[in-house]
């Protein structure tokens, strides 16, 4: 084993890089299972809908003649209605397959933390063999995205009345109040859903490793988010993935604006695919990283492993 001691959120993420960058290749090849065709699918996808919104740019474009007749939005609709089995695949896509392979990523990640050999038939040889948990786990997840959404909808609309009331009521003085409300609960939600999208990952990952039936690792992912002594260091985790995520995003936007001057959507979607491949295992180890830094902090785990290698107990140090 690595060295299993309880890391700083810096080390974490150092160490996190440090995997996924010596063992790139057999993680991108894991990675590409799902990329390549989930890009071939999105091409299809989008193919239809952005060569009619390029046709009515460029109609727009050299339609000068004032009181010109805005454009059809009957073309584009029709587009996206013709689209709409390809979006329905891809949904399919990420419900049924996404699962398989990003257990096979954390597999290999574990393999790799672990200084064994990352095989690309064994991680999916094993990630297979859990995939209909984690199919479930994915379902009982959604529902709770949706049941949450639903319940938030009542305390949202009491503080938009509130807030407006106290604008309307107080004059100058209740619109900073207002503002302050705003932004103090606009953080709030955003630390929230932070949190969650952790517990999420964790249940994932407790899943594939600890092979936890759906029920267990649901609750094991929020014990281990805001178990005592955890709440600040998950909300610390959960914003460095944050900002991971949002560092993906910005270079997929750059180098899909970069290439857009060709016009090319297949070249697009090449680029973007093969920036997925390269990026995404450094999201997923940080994510495993983290989860196994959680469980030394919180349940002594490096003890476990160290007992289990001198010949204890090896019923609570689960592995692959």
């Amino acid at each position: 084993m690595r060295d299993l001691r309880p890391l700083s959120i810096g080390e974490l993420l150092d160490r996190a890089f440090s995997i996924s960058l010596k063992n790139l290749l057999p993680l991108s090849a894991i990675v590409f299972v799902f990329v390549v065709p989930q890009s071939i699918v999105s091409y299809f996808a989008m193919n239809g809908p952005l060569s009619v919104i390029m046709d009515q740019i460029s109609k727009a474009s050299t339609a000068t003649a004032p009181g010109a007749p805005p454009p059809d939005p009957m073309p584009l609709l029709n587009a996206y209605a013709n689209a709409a089995p390809y979006f329905s695949l891809i949904l399919l896509f990420g419900l049924l397959v996404a699962p398989i392979s990003n257990a096979a990523v954390v597999l290999g990640i574990s393999r790799a933390y672990r200084n064994m050999p990352v095989r690309f038939g064994e991680c999916y040889r094993d990630a297979i063999s859990r995939w209909g948990w984690l199919v479930l786990l994915g379902l009982l997840w959604a529902a709770t995205a949706a049941g949450a959404f639903f319940v938030a909808m009542v305390p949202f609309i009491m503080l938009t009345t509130l807030v407006s009331a106290l604008a309307v009521g107080l004059g100058a003085f209740g619109g900073v109040l207002a503002v302050i409300l705003g932004i103090a609960t606009f953080f709030a939600v955003i630390a929230l859903m932070l949190l969650i999208y952790l517990a999420a990952a964790f249940s994932f990952v407790a899943a594939v490793l600890e092979k936890m039936p759906p029920g267990f690792a649901f609750r094991s992912g929020f014990q281990r988010v805001f178990g005592e002594g955890q709440l600040w260091r998950s909300l610390g985790i959960a914003a460095a993935l944050f900002g991971i995520l949002i560092g993906f995003e910005v270079v997929v936007v750059i180098v899909g604006a970069l290439v857009g001057v060709f016009h090319n959507l297949a070249l697009i979607t090449i680029i973007n695919g093969l920036i997925q491949a390269l990026l995404y295992p450094f999201l997923f180890a940080v994510v495993a990283v983290c989860y196994y830094d959680v469980r030394i902090r919180r349940e002594g785990f490096d003890l476990q492993m160290l007992a289990a290698q001198l010949g204890g107990p090896q019923e609570t140090a689960q592995l692959p």
